[in-house]
Order: structure tokens, then sequence, then C-alpha cells
């Protein structure tokens, strides 16, 4: 049994200008870059790691997806299968809970933050 969140067919940004669904290297990258932490990928680890040496995960780690979105001003809209996240302007369109609402909330998170992140200069 799958017990990842699941999509919905609405998406974000990316997916409506007909973007790429970005990997989970892409997501964190474009995430930091959103929230100005200074990093890079680890091939060999498959993470990002900090010019703080920390490893940077909120797609996995709940303390840093709650501050990700409380830096970016985000709301979070959850519903009784699904939740959303924005900043007013950009979106994640629904992710399904799955068996697992808080992977959800942080991929929902960790999504809207990389559209910024795409978005900035």
């Amino acid at each position: 049994m799958d017990h990842r969140p699941h999509e919905a067919p609405i998406l974000g940004v990316a997916e409506i200008t007909g973007g790429d669904e970005m990997s989970n290297r892409e997501l964190l990258e474009m995430a930091a870059k959103a929230a100005d932490i200074d990093g890079f990928w680890v091939d060999g680890a498959d993470c990002f790691w900090t010019s703080k040496r920390t490893i940077f995960d909120p797609l996995n780690r709940d303390d840093q997806a709650l501050k990700l979105a409380v830096k970016l001003r985000l709301t979070i809209d959850h519903k009784e299968a699904c939740v959303n996240v924005w900043d007013g302007c950009l979106g994640t369109g629904f992710i399904q809970n799955g068996d697992d609402p808080g992977a959800a909330t942080r991929l929902a998170i960790v999504r809207a933050a990389a559209e910024i992140g795409r978005l900035k200069k």
C-alpha cells in the first residue's frame, strides 16, 4: 500500500504554464532560494547542505517546513482529504492527504516555496 500523499490533478503555476514536475532536488533548491537559504545539493547523499552546516529537508522535517511557511508567510488550507498552500498569488493546488496528512502538508509547503523561488531573481 502506498502511504505517500497523492496529488490532485490541479497543481501550481509550473503545471498551469506548461512547466515540468520538479524533482526533490529542484524543489529543495528553489525552496531554499525563496527563503534565502545558502547552500548546495550533495549528489551522493541526495540532500541540500546549507552554509550553516545543516541539512535542509522540509519535505521530511516538520520543524523546517513550518519555518519555511512562516518565513514566506504562506497560508495553509486543510480540507478533509487534501491540503493547499499559497502565498496569496502562487499555490500548490490541492494535494491529497493519502495516509499521511503531515507529509502532504510538508510537500505542499515546499511546492509553494519552490514556485516562489522559481520566480525569484
